[in-house]
């Protein structure tokens, strides 16, 4: 007859792995090393429910905050799919822009920004920022960063 035995681990503990990037580790630091991926070994804590609210359903349908914000100009990418927005950065937009955006976007399809500032905000903003569209929750999958589980890194730089 075997004999099985348990081990508990008291402390979580996290793997770092060196990510593909252009950046050679040994000379310089990798100016998003806080962003790369962390693995914490063992089963997250299973989904739980939670009420959904659509923030969408709390914007203007004019969406006038998000769109007629000054310096800001938009154009439709094609007649059907997708809007292409300047003159504005995702990380400084105000509670009824992100309900005008997330309205935007479901009606849309796509909305692109381009030269965004939001990797420079850092995890604690970012994390806030998505709290703002609901519950968060961790990925079983994938690397996670360093005392941030719900944020899910997915960059990857080979230039």
């Amino acid at each position: 007859m075997a004999t099985v035995s348990a081990t508990t681990i008291t402390e979580p503990r996290t793997l770092q792995l060196r990510a593909e990037t252009s950046v050679d580790y040994g000379k310089e630091k990798y100016k998003y090393e806080d962003y790369l991926p962390h693995f914490t070994p063992g089963l997250q804590p299973p989904l739980e429910e939670f009420k959904h609210v659509d923030v969408a359903s709390r914007a203007d349908p004019e969406k006038k905050a998000l769109l007629q914000a000054p310096g800001v100009t938009y154009a439709e990418i094609t007649p059907a799919i997708g809007t292409e927005i300047h003159g504005l950065q995702l990380s400084q937009l105000n509670a009824a822009q992100l309900d005008e955006l997330t309205l935007l976007a479901a009606e849309r399809g796509l909305v692109l920004f381009k030269d965004q500032d939001f990797a420079d905000i850092g995890p604690e903003r970012q994390k806030k920022y998505g709290d703002h569209f609901g519950p968060l929750h961790v990925h079983q999958m994938g690397g996670q960063i360093r005392d941030y589980p719900e944020l899910l890194p997915i960059y990857r730089d080979f230039t």
